[in-house]
């Protein structure tokens, strides 16, 4: 599902400009408008009294509704499904704002300051327009199963999950593949529908196995697996050029989601260009079954439980919104199988002493559900980070600098500043003259 797109504001302060900005609908009703992308994933129900925005979601017995106005009243309603197909932003101080997407701010020529408020996954919210305050409605989702006996009880649950989730996925599917376990379960769960796998680096892959090198492995797992698999040798010249546009899509500014996301510009270029609609990633799967080392540094006990918690209801689903927003720029679905409710449960559930072992390789059911489909050396490889052994972190350090907020002045410059609507228009008018070539 295409990551959707709206924007609600009053009046007065919408121009022109709004429709020009991506949005092609609009409804206006008693000072307020509401403008919208038509998307196949959206359910729109218009009536004299109401109109509501719901997701298509072949999951759910009912389709989720996010936004529900009632004409004529009072009152907006926003519901963030669990876990990222979407973003949903709000402001209530006197230049109301609820939308998808901050970049809409602009072209409504809003402030972000403050801030506009991000609902967390699974929450809903309601906004009185009259007083133009936001009232919490609380969670919806709740993760509280009760823990597995024992960690072959969630291997074999989870094993069973993500074959359910993977074998529903779109046919021409392309899996993105590092070479670790997150990656390679997928790839196992992926075998029996043969997606194809794509695995990206900058420096060139190393001849022989050397399994801290992402390219050896990812050749590894994609023979075992008996997969199609592509390398992709990506640009450094290009990350410069796409650097706005990574910020601008994500709508982030934190250093290291930035240096993926502007391989993810690059890949979802790239894969447009081959007609590619549906992608399929394993970033989550830490944030679901493992515990990254510094949280371990700073958390002990029922801290680092309720930190991992966090991490994987509200952490994990906002980085993958974000991924989602780029993707979608070029017509792109991403799907984590490790945010599936289904899987994420489980991973929600584990105590401790199942996500740290003794040798801190760290996601021990993860390892031990797949360990006898995949090569020993893939299931005890220890965790690399693909924009490390890949050579863009480097890169990227030789581009903009390794300072935490090297990224600030360009958001601001894209979302904050007085022209912001204006550069916002420069780099996607760039971006959409790429993707004319591209579909021409």
């Amino acid at each position: 599902m295409i990551a959707p797109m709206f924007l609600f504001v009053s009046s007065d302060q919408a121009d022109d400009r709004i429709t020009s900005s991506g949005l092609d609908r609009e409804c206006s009703a008693n000072g307020f408008r509401l403008f919208w992308k038509e998307d196949e994933a959206l359910i729109i129900e218009h009536t004299r009294s109401s109109l509501s925005i719901s997701l298509k979601d072949e999951n759910a017995v009912v389709a989720p509704e996010i936004f529900f106005w009632a004409l004529g009243g009072d009152e907006v309603r926003l519901f963030r499904p669990w876990p990222g197909a979407v973003t949903l932003y709000a402001v209530g101080t006197r230049s109301l704002f609820v939308s998808t997407h901050l970049r809409f701010a602009a072209a409504a020529g809003l402030s972000l300051t403050p801030m506009p408020y991000s609902l967390d996954p699974g929450r809903k919210i309601s906004i009185d327009l009259t007083t133009r305050s936001i009232a919490d409605g609380g969670r919806v989702q709740q993760f509280d199963d009760p823990p597995p006996y024992t960690i072959e009880d969630a291997a074999g649950s989870l094993r069973a999950a993500l074959d359910n989730v993977v074998g529903r996925l779109p046919a021409a599917s392309v899996l993105l593949l590092s070479g670790g376990i997150d990656s390679a379960a997928l790839a196992v769960c992926a075998a029996p529908r043969q997606f194809p796998a794509l695995t990206w680096t900058l420096t060139s892959p190393k001849a022989g196995r050397r399994f801290e090198d992402d390219a050896a492995a990812a050749r590894l797992v994609a023979d075992h697996c008996k997969l199609e698999h592509s390398i992709v040798q990506l640009e450094e010249s290009q990350f410069e050029r796409d650097i706005d546009a990574a910020i601008l899509l994500s709508e982030m500014r934190r250093g290291t989601f930035i240096d993926d996301a502007v391989v993810y510009v690059q890949i979802a270029r790239g894969l447009r260009r081959q007609g590619i609609r549906s992608v399929i990633i394993g970033e989550a799967a830490d944030d679901a079954f493992g515990c990254l080392p510094m949280n371990l540094r700073y958390y002990q006990d029922q801290q680092l439980s309720q930190r991992l918690l966090h991490d994987l209801t509200v952490g994990a689903p906002a980085d993958h919104a974000a991924i989602r927003k780029i993707f979608a720029h070029f017509g792109i679905d991403i799907v984590d199988p490790y945010l599936a409710c289904d899987v994420a449960r489980i991973g929600a559930s584990l105590p401790l002493d199942m996500r740290v072992d003794a040798g801190r390789l760290m996601k021990p059911v993860l390892r031990t559900a797949f360990r006898h489909d995949l090569p020993p050396n893939v299931v005890l490889r220890r965790k690399h980070v693909s924009r490390d052994v890949s050579g863009v972190k480097e890169a990227m350090a030789r581009l903009f600098g390794n300072d935490r907020e090297r990224f600030l002045e360009r958001y601001n410059k894209l979302f904050k500043e007085r022209d912001a609507a204006r550069s916002q228009e420069s780099v996607l008018a760039e971006l959409n003259e790429d993707l004319s070539m591209i579909l021409s």
